[in-house]
């Protein structure tokens, strides 16, 4: 028996059927109590008892009770020194041989499951269905809020987090929250400095693999990425996502203390740190801390009097980038950056950003000595000067 949408072939009707809601995603067994769906009438019984109390399997060792069979097995494994099956590298045991032969290769390296599609493989079986949604289009997961559809649970898990606000996952460094653990590793090395990902052609190290595979794009020139409406092209995905949006003039990121919107996401979280007062960065010469890494780094060329931007034209060399485009307009005489509110022009993206604040009155430049707060952080840096000794924060 074979499956019309995939081709995949099956022996008994019985696993065509289950294996059809992957394409459809229908779920037709539903819970009376909470409402939750479930493609398979085993899995309704198993949650059943959540709701009644029921904890129908009992330890005869120590007579703690479960709501489900394989929470009960896994707790009769710690009452027996001889557990069955044990693993020779790690020394963890199983109720079933099929579950060591599936533990396994995670020492081994070995990758059994291959898939079908696109001669990819895996070490564990589980992954294998997951990634075989990426070509099936099935996406059996959906969010109860907004609708959106995930190919695993535990994206779906993720994503609700961005409704509820949830951030089990806090950093040990300095205390701030996310909503899952790989997040949570990526911001670590911020306070680590470990950049683990090389790049292979000029060995320049990362921090995220998805910064290396950028990266590696600008040794082959590609840009895959093509907005179809001016037709400009970018190296990644979400340069794209960040281009359209300058179109549409949207501005999704809204900071919850002042109101303030933002293009990009790191440009509302690099914001809500003037209102915080964090500053990760510290300057390894002086000391002196940041809100975000390239204004750091920026800072330190103060120190060591590198300018490695130079102006094509008139041979003048900047500190950073940003500023030797700024002088480029000069020659120019471009005004690329327009306030969507009023229309005027700047030449500028911090003088458009100072701009907008004109309109939505955001001062997110707070004195951490008297508390007053100010547009612009020139208008900061003044203030503390002259009232306050020159101390500057």
């Amino acid at each position: 028996m074979k499956c019309t949408v995939c081709g995949k072939t099956f022996i008994q009707s019985s696993a065509l059927l289950r294996h059809m809601v992957c394409h459809t995603g229908e779920r037709g067994h539903k819970c009376p109590h909470c409402g939750k769906s479930f493609r398979r009438r085993s899995q309704l019984v198993r949650h059943m008892p959540k709701h009644i109390g029921e904890k129908p399997y009992e330890c005869a060792e120590c007579g703690e009770t479960f709501v489900q069979r394989s929470a009960f097995f896994r707790h009769m494994m710690r009452h027996t020194e001889e557990n069955g099956f044990q693993c020779s590298h790690c020394g963890k045991s199983f109720q079933w041989r099929s579950h060591l032969v599936r533990h396994m290769p995670m020492h081994t390296g070995e990758k059994l499951y291959k898939c079908s599609w696109c001669e990819k493989t895996f070490t564990q079986l589980s992954a294998l269905p997951i990634h075989e949604r990426i070509h099936t289009g099935g996406k059996p997961y959906s969010c109860s809020t907004c609708g959106k559809e995930f190919i695993a649970r535990a994206h779906l898990v993720v994503h609700e987090r961005s409704h509820t606000g949830k951030k089990p996952y806090s950093c040990s460094s300095c205390g701030r929250g996310f909503s899952n653990t790989s997040c949570l590793a990526k911001h670590q090395r911020i306070h680590t400095g470990e950049k683990p990902y090389k790049c292979s052609l000029c060995g320049k190290c990362f921090g995220h693999t998805s910064s290396l595979t950028k990266h590696q794009i600008s040794h082959t020139g590609e840009k895959p990425y093509r907005f179809s409406d001016c037709g400009k092209s970018f190296v990644d995905s979400s340069k794209l996502a960040r281009h359209k949006r300058t179109h549409a003039e949207e501005r999704p990121y809204k900071c919850a203390v002042c109101g303030e919107s933002f293009r990009e996401s790191y440009h509302l979280i690099r914001h809500e740190r003037n209102h915080a007062g964090d500053r990760p960065y510290p300057c390894s010469i002086c000391g002196k801390s940041f809100v975000n890494k390239w204004r750091c780094s920026t800072h330190e060329r103060t120190h060591t009097g590198e300018k490695p931007y130079q102006c094509a034209v008139c041979g003048r060399s900047f500190g950073d980038q940003s500023n030797l485009l700024n002088h480029q307009r000069i020659h120019a005489g471009a005004k690329l950056y327009r306030c969507d509110i009023c229309g005027k022009c700047l030449s500028r993206r911090e003088h458009l950003l100072n701009h907008y604040r004109t309109h939505t009155g955001g001062k997110p430049y707070k004195c951490l000595d008297c508390d007053k707060s100010f547009i612009q952080r020139i208008q900061l840096l003044v203030h503390e000067r002259t009232h306050h000794r020159g101390e500057i924060k």
